[in-house]
């Protein structure tokens, strides 16, 4: 099954929750309680994958485009949506929630997707996730990696 694009995103900022830097945005970057700095309309402006083989990062491949957008609504309920062919097309409907620092997304009755929040401000959505495997003494993992910029309150 292909992973939805957002979560897909979101696994990129893991290896990134590690690494801090300095941002001239003072607002409290801890999603606890954070719920309604949530709502809204995010468009990405930075994805990457990350991979990694036991633990030491083998490639990456990053871009700076505004090519995924999210609206979470106060109700819990979102949608996602992708650009290309010059357009905004809607991808899957999700219920949301946050607790500490992790946003899962609930796309179906079976499909609970989970991305580490690495960054939530009024203006700001860092999100990663992962995806792993072992094959034989090797073990092989994906990060996602997606900041997003707040468009609009809903």
């Amino acid at each position: 099954m292909k992973p939805n694009i957002f979560w897909i995103l979101a696994l990129l900022l893991v290896p990134m929750s590690f690494v801090s830097c300095s941002d001239d945005d003072d607002d409290d970057e801890s999603s606890s309680g954070s719920s309604s700095k949530l709502v809204g309309t995010w468009v990405s402006y930075y994805y990457a994958e990350e991979e990694y083989v036991n633990g030491t990062r083998v490639s990456i491949e990053d871009s700076y485009d505004e090519d995924l957008m999210a609206i979470f609504y106060e109700d819990g309920t979102g949608i996602s949506y992708e650009y290309y062919s010059n357009s905004w097309h809607a991808g899957e409907s999700f219920t949301w929630w946050l607790s500490d620092d992790y946003l899962y997304s609930q796309y179906d009755e079976d499909e609970i997707e989970v991305a580490t929040v690495t960054k939530l401000t009024s203006t700001t959505l860092q999100l990663i996730s992962t995806e792993s495997y072992t094959s034989g003494d090797n073990v092989y993992m994906t990060a996602y990696i997606v900041y997003y910029k707040k468009q609009s309150e809903e």
